[in-house]
């Protein structure tokens, strides 16, 4: 399988510990920087659509600002959800 890298910003735009929301093609995509690791996910979460970029990083795990479901960016897997 051929892989197709876009460089989309430095290392030093992102932080340990931060996020970059860049657009990528059309599509919002959310870099996170996971110790010294780079991960990058679509910027819209799964279950309701809010935006991750508007949401917390603690660790390898992403809120989603609009109902706080929570997801590990290192995997994809969903973590757990808040109950209101």
């Amino acid at each position: 399988m051929e892989r197709h890298f876009v460089k989309v910003a430095d290392t030093s735009e992102i932080p340990e510990g931060r996020m970059k929301k860049v657009n990528l093609e059309g599509i919002n995509v959310l870099v996170v920087n996971v110790g010294g690791k780079y991960y990058a996910v679509k910027d819209s979460c799964p279950i309701l659509g809010g935006d991750f970029s508007e949401g917390s990083l603690d660790g390898e795990i992403i809120s989603c600002q609009q109902h706080r479901a929570k997801f590990n960016v290192t995997t994809g897997r969903f973590a757990s959800h808040m109950r209101y």
